[in-house]
């Protein structure tokens, strides 16, 4: 069973099931309870959407690991030089 998140004209946001190139529209989420609907849509006719929006999004770099990992340096920070004629404000 493959859910599917998708918008239609008569459908502003929906949950569903493709079954092919059909979407058997569901009522309810696919998180609780949920009862499937005769409403078919064809896949060709709707707007497929995100599955869904988490409350909380997390995300690591891939050198996360590595940078935690790397020695903290008590060097001083690195400065620039700003010329005369600069557009930086002073």
């Amino acid at each position: 069973m493959r859910w599917i998140t998708f918008s239609a004209p008569d459908a502003p946001f929906a949950y569903g099931i493709l079954e092919g190139s059909r979407i058997r529209e569901v009522r309810g989420t696919p998180f609780g309870a949920h009862d499937i609907t005769n409403r078919v849509h064809r896949l060709e006719d709707v707007k497929v959407e995100v599955p869904f929006v988490p409350r909380t999004f997390y995300a690591a770099g891939l050198k996360y690991v590595r940078h935690v990992r790397e020695p903290i340096s008590a060097a001083k920070p690195s400065t620039f030089r700003r010329e005369r004629r600069s557009s930086i404000a002073r």
